[in-house]
C-alpha cells in the first residue's frame, strides 16, 4: 500500500522542513533526466539553473510570496511545485518553558522577582450569581401568579368574567 502511494504520489522536488524564512537556502534535488529547473519569483523574476549534480542550491529568496519551480526536460515543464517564502519563525510557536538564562528584554538579562505578583480579580461569579437570582425571582413572580385562587380572592365562575345581569 506504501508503494502504490509513492507511486501515485511522487516526491516532491524541494523537501521543505518546516517553511522558508527570506534570505534562506533552498536545497533543490531534481530527478535524473531533468535537463533544468526554472524558477519563477512573486515577482514574476526568472530564474534558470542547469540540473548538474544530485543538488542545487537556490539563494534567489529575497521576497516573500508565493515561487514557483518547474522542472525541465527538452524544454517541456515535467513537473511543478509551488513553495512560500515568508517571515513564520518556528520558534515564535514555541510556549516550552525556557531557562531565566535564555530570557533577554532590549539586550538585557530579566530577572524575575518572585515578591511581586499582579493578581486579578474576577467578577463574574458575582454577576452569575445576580443573573442567577434575579432568574429565580422572576419564576417565583410567575409561579405566583398562576396558583389557586385563595379564600380571600374571590374567583370568577366563568373563565370570561361574571356574567351581567339584563335588567339594568
Amino acid at each position: 500500500m506504501a508503494n502504490l502511494i509513492d507511486w501515485f504520489s511522487p516526491a516532491d522536488i524541494v523537501a521543505l522542513p518546516d517553511g522558508v524564512s527570506v534570505g534562506d537556502v533552498l536545497l533543490i534535488s531534481p530527478p535524473l533526466l531533468a535537463d533544468s529547473l526554472r524558477i519563477t519569483a512573486p515577482d514574476g523574476r526568472v530564474t534558470e539553473l542547469a540540473a548538474e549534480g544530485e543538488t542545487l542550491a537556490y539563494t534567489g529568496t529575497d521576497q516573500l510570496g508565493l515561487y514557483r519551480l518547474e522542472i525541465l526536460k527538452t524544454g517541456e515543464v515535467t513537473q511543478a511545485q509551488h513553495f512560500a517564502v515568508n517571515l513564520f519563525a518556528t520558534g515564535e510557536s514555541d510556549i516550552t518553558p525556557r531557562p531565566q538564562a535564555d530570557l533577554q528584554l532590549g539586550g538585557g538579562l530579566a530577572t524575575a522577582e518572585a515578591d511581586e505578583q499582579l493578581g486579578l480579580q474576577e467578577f463574574w461569579t458575582l454577576l452569575a450569581a445576580a443573573a442567577l437570582l434575579l432568574l429565580a425571582i422572576e419564576w417565583w413572580v410567575y409561579h405566583r401568579r398562576l396558583q389557586a385562587p385563595t379564600l380571600l380572592r374571590a374567583a370568577p365562575r366563568f373563565p370570561w368574567g361574571r356574567l351581567r345581569s339584563s335588567s339594568a
